[in-house]
């Protein structure tokens, strides 16, 4: 694995990575396969995440105002 993926993602990163992971599809299926949740240093953020993905998963889209109910 390259230096690069192993660092831990800066909390700014992850806020906007968490943002684009809630609104929008595109962001969701283009980063799906290669987003590691292990490297989310803030637990709340992994979480919302991990929730996002899972939400993907199971209807196909992201969850958008739909947030609120995970």
């Amino acid at each position: 694995m390259n230096e690069i993926a192993e660092e831990t993602v800066s909390k700014e990163l992850e806020r906007e990575a968490v943002t684009a992971l809630i609104m929008s599809d595109k962001a969701v299926l283009s980063t799906r396969e290669h987003i590691d949740l292990a490297l989310f240093s803030n637990f709340l953020t992994k979480n919302v995440a991990q929730w996002c993905l899972e939400f993907f998963d199971k209807y196909g889209k992201s969850p958008k105002l739909h947030i609120k109910d995970l």
